[in-house]
């Protein structure tokens, strides 16, 4: 893995058409959008990064600091390619805003993954949806089954019961009239809880933030290590 193949691949990319009208709905709307969030839109974070300047870049890094432009191109690099490769599109305006940024002080110098998208943070991963295959089917019910369906347990409505029965078959065989019983209960505990719709995963938190922190510390230990130290 490398810097170079990140920004290859950074170039070829190419977002849908719809990406271009996405652009400029945030451009135009983005401070209403984000009203009420920690986050001063700026357009200029809709502007596309530049491969070749990046590239540039890490010329200069490895003509004046070569250990660290070492250890960013192996380690930056692959943490860069791999979040490229997974981040999930839509019109893939975020992917194609996504690239290698440097800051620079007196002492110290820093790479970091950037996507500049303004949703960047709110974007998730679309969970996986259940088959209908992992669902239990129902089956015939015996006659001893069949007569536990017909007596309810007092105060329980018929059709209460029979989902109950129905819905203890998928797990036991045979049924029994206590199990039924549990289950009954979970299924009412369950319909007064509002179930709120799945979810999937903050992006940047798997992709960047999380692989980030062991990716910088391989860095600091390859500069030590190439410098000696």
């Amino acid at each position: 893995m490398s810097l170079s193949q990140f920004f290859r691949r950074q170039r070829r990319f190419q977002p849908e058409k719809s990406a271009v009208l996405k652009r400029s709905q945030w451009q135009r709307s983005g401070a209403k959008y984000l009203k009420g969030y920690r986050y001063k839109f700026n357009p200029a974070d809709l502007v596309r990064p530049d491969p070749a300047a990046a590239r540039h870049i890490q010329k200069l890094i490895s003509a004046a600091f070569p250990a660290i432009a070492q250890a960013f191109n192996e380690h930056l690099g692959e943490l860069a390619l791999d979040a490229f490769d997974a981040w999930p599109t839509d019109t893939g305006l975020s992917k194609s805003l996504l690239g290698i940024q440097y800051e620079t002080t007196d002492e110290t110098l820093t790479g970091k993954i950037v996507c500049t998208a303004p949703y960047a943070y709110f974007i998730r991963d679309v969970p996986a949806k259940r088959t209908s295959a992992a669902r239990p089917k129902n089956r015939a019910l015996s006659p001893s089954e069949l007569r536990i369906m017909s007596r309810p347990p007092s105060g329980v409505g018929k059709t209460e019961w029979q989902q109950a029965v129905i819905v203890t078959s998928r797990k036991i065989n045979p049924v029994t009239y206590a199990y039924a019983r549990g289950v009954l209960n979970r299924i009412r505990s369950g319909s007064t809880k509002r179930r709120r719709p799945r979810r999937g995963r903050r992006v940047v938190d798997e992709l960047i933030f999380k692989k980030g922190i062991p990716t910088a510390e391989a860095i600091v230990d390859d500069i030590a290590r190439l410098l000696g130290d």
